[in-house]
């Protein structure tokens, strides 16, 4: 029947037999008021990506496109393991801590980021609301740089998964004099030791080796990151 041509009767009829609507999409339902099944699988998807917001702002903008499959990484990452199936291993490890060594520009960011969106994806496909959305959620990127900043600290503390930027480089341009030096070092030595005894992973980049982590916050922080079964990649070699 053309729809163009129903008769009132026709419209009062098909009420009848389908007196419930799908509140989106108005699709008709058999087993009384709500949602249709696509509406709502669209929905809770929706759902789990504004919960996901915070974890996904918290990477810089200049590294978000960075994903296990982008064709971009392959090109940019100097590391023997830059596959999307090596991304998408290292982020589903439960390693406590995975350090990524290298020199500028050798692509240590651009791969963590990567492995921080698998994370994001694999939230994203948690339709029980489980444990990969609850990790997903906790995830967050902070930079050394702001290790000075006691909510920087406590956000870093607190996440589930952390990718900390940059360890060490920090302490560069920092004024001795100014005290940001000494907070940046006491903020970086809090949130490893406090992550290592909660036994959350930790994903570190930085462009110094062992010893020069050690000469810059102490034995304890570096001994933590080399103890097993904690992993320590060289970029660009």
């Amino acid at each position: 029947m053309n729809p163009a041509r129903l008769s009132v009767a026709d419209v009062l009829a098909g009420l009848r037999a389908h007196p419930w609507r799908c509140k989106f999409c108005r699709t008709p339902l058999d087993l009384g008021p709500g949602v249709c099944r696509p509406c709502g699988t669209s929905e809770d998807l929706k759902t789990r990506r504004e919960a996901l917001h915070g974890a996904a702002n918290s990477i810089p903008e200049r590294f978000r496109w960075a994903t296990p499959d982008s064709p971009e990484l392959p090109r940019r990452v100097r590391f023997k393991f830059g596959s999307p199936d090596a991304v998408r291993v290292l982020a589903a490890a439960s390693t406590p801590a995975v350090v990524f060594q290298g020199v500028g520009r050798s692509g240590k960011t651009s791969f963590v980021c990567a492995m921080a969106a698998a994370v994001l994806q694999a939230g994203e496909s948690d339709t029980s609301n489980g444990a990969a959305f609850y990790r997903a959620k906790g995830l967050r990127f902070v930079s050394a740089l702001d290790l000075d900043e006691p909510a920087s600290v406590a956000q870093a503390i607190a996440a589930t998964v952390l990718v900390l930027d940059d360890l060490g480089q920090d302490l560069g341009g920092a004024n001795a004099g100014s005290g940001v030096l000494s907070q940046r070092v006491t903020g970086a030595t809090s949130v490893i030791m406090k992550r290592h005894n909660t036994n959350r992973p930790t994903w570190v980049t930085t462009p110094y080796d062992a010893k020069r982590i050690e000469s810059l916050y102490g034995d304890g922080v570096s001994g933590r990151l080399l103890e097993e079964p904690n992993r320590w990649f060289a970029f660009g070699a």
